[in-house]
């Protein structure tokens, strides 16, 4: 694979970056951040129409088939709900680094910890309230086995904004809470280890913290300081590609990881043998933590800072995993089968088991074929075949 030199960093040796708003203030960041959420409200009202809509269209073109009650609030509701999550994404994407440089300049700042239950439990309205609560300047999140934990600077914090949150939706769910306070030495420390503990995939390979001293030993030992990136191995989506990963025959194989997140998969991938391992990672911040976690695993990984115009170029990737989301896999899969020698495995996560006959319909158009699905918790994981 030819890679472009000029955005892409051999894990070990890790390039010295120049960090974003490096001497910023905490009040000059904030502002930053303000500004960014203002521009994204024309978008949030551009994709409020759109969402609208589809829904009017899907109205319109079922109507005539009798298709009315709750089979059309469900999906309609369905449609809605992508627009909220996709609002959410779009804000967390955009002023992500801005929060992590808040996060670095505010130590010594009191934060509070909103500790949310939701009876049943119901993950998709989880990431529909936390879209929310990030408008109220809520900075980072962790699933819970009973809802999830949400955290907010002590003077930005308002009682009041909760309930806001919880009417901009109709939610299924009870939601009920409870507030508590962590000072400031201590808060991002509690996130970390609060929301990652040790966790073996697939009985050979154990993933934890540089934190952690008491872990399972397995065959593959993975150190992942997650740093508020995606792909601590928790995630449906993560352990079922690392399960794949583990079935594959990767030894003298090609790999490309795009959306690397943490790395996680790109460190699985060496260790299991690969030739030759490239992770690509839009967000700068996450970038550098998979850099960092590789180098913590000796893994020769090449990370690349970019989109999909940054893949390597020739058809010569035998695996290429992609754990994103199913609107992204779409958009992009030209670019990914470019980059694909005959015979080659295509891992794709991040999407629902009803997205699946939609990614096969769009796959099948660049000679990509099913092979085999999971399912978990809804969550699907599916492998295709360059034919």
């Amino acid at each position: 694979m030819a890679i472009n030199q000029n955005n892409a960093t051999p894990a070990a040796t890790p390039e010295a970056t120049q960090p974003e708003w490096e001497g910023y203030t905490l009040e000059q960041l904030r502002f930053q951040r303000a500004l960014a959420l203002i521009k994204l409200e024309n978008e949030k009202a551009v994709l409020t129409q759109k969402a609208n809509q589809k829904i009017e269209q899907f109205k319109s073109n079922t109507s005539a088939k009798g298709v009315t009650g709750n089979i059309f609030k469900m999906i309609s509701g369905r449609l809605k709900w992508v627009d909220y999550a996709l609002i959410g994404f779009n804000i967390a994407k955009l002023v992500t680094r801005l929060r992590r440089r808040e996060r670095i300049a505010s130590m010594g700042i009191d934060y509070i910890e909103v500790n949310f239950t939701c009876r049943p439990f119901n993950a998709d309205e989880m990431d529909i309230l936390a879209a929310f609560l990030c408008e109220f300047g809520y900075e980072s999140f962790v699933t819970t086995d009973s809802g999830m934990k949400a955290y907010i600077n002590k003077d930005v914090y308002q009682s009041h904004d909760i309930a806001t949150a919880l009417q901009c939706y109709a939610f299924s769910a009870k939601i009920s809470w409870d507030v508590s306070e962590i000072k400031g030495d201590n808060w991002n420390a509690s996130w970390e280890q609060d929301s990652f503990k040790p966790i073996v995939i697939g009985e050979q390979c154990v993933v934890h913290a540089t934190y952690h001293s008491d872990y399972p030993k397995c065959k593959y030992d993975i150190i992942i300081d997650p740093k508020m990136s995606f792909g601590s191995g928790h995630h449906e989506t993560t352990s079922m590609m690392l399960e794949a990963l583990l079935e594959a025959d990767l030894n003298g194989k090609n790999v490309i990881d795009m959306g690397a997140g943490t790395g996680i998969l790109s460190i699985m991938a060496s260790k299991l043998g690969a030739q030759m391992v490239v992770g690509v990672e839009i967000d700068s911040g996450a970038w550098q933590n998979a850099v960092d976690n590789a180098s913590l695993n000796n893994a020769p990984v090449t990370m690349i800072l970019g989109d999909a115009n940054s893949l390597p170029t020739g058809a010569d990737c035998d695996y290429f995993l992609a754990n994103i989301n199913r609107n992204i896999i779409i958009n992009d899969i030209e670019k990914y089968s470019k980059t694909l020698s005959k015979g080659a495995k295509l891992f794709i996560s991040g999407f629902y088991e009803t997205d699946l006959p939609i990614l096969c319909d769009k796959l099948a158009e660049y000679n990509l074929q099913l092979e085999k699905h999971t399912v978990r918790n809804e969550w699907t994981m599916a492998v295709f075949c360059l034919r």
